[in-house]
């Protein structure tokens, strides 16, 4: 059952860029999911940049942020490999993030 949650979770994440999300669209926010290592120095910088963002006034309404946590959490990790997959990447270290429909791995 939960193996099932997860690909279900990946796919809803994966494909929710699909569903309206757009940068052009003034009052629509931009997905920014974010996997990080509770720990991780460079997670936690991306975590500093993410909290700028959102206390500036000409970006704060741009963005839905969203954190999952994977060296403690087996089913993050698990949606974090399955994510890696629809973008047909594999994901070898945290921080891993998605903005939109594009994904990055490192800060």
């Amino acid at each position: 059952m939960k193996k099932i949650l997860s690909v279900l979770l990946a796919l809803l994440v994966a494909f929710m860029p699909l569903f309206g999300v757009s940068a052009k669209e003034e009052k629509e926010k931009i997905n920014f999911y974010i996997f990080y290592g509770d720990g991780c120095g460079y997670c936690a910088a991306l975590h500093s940049y993410t909290d700028q963002l959102q206390k500036d006034k000409n970006y704060k309404d741009m963005f839905n942020i969203v954190d999952y946590e994977v060296w403690k959490n087996q089913e993050n990790a698990t949606l974090m490999s399955n994510v890696g997959a629809y973008f047909k990447t594999e994901v070898t270290g945290v921080p891993f993030y998605v903005i939109g429909d594009q994904y990055f791995s490192g800060f």
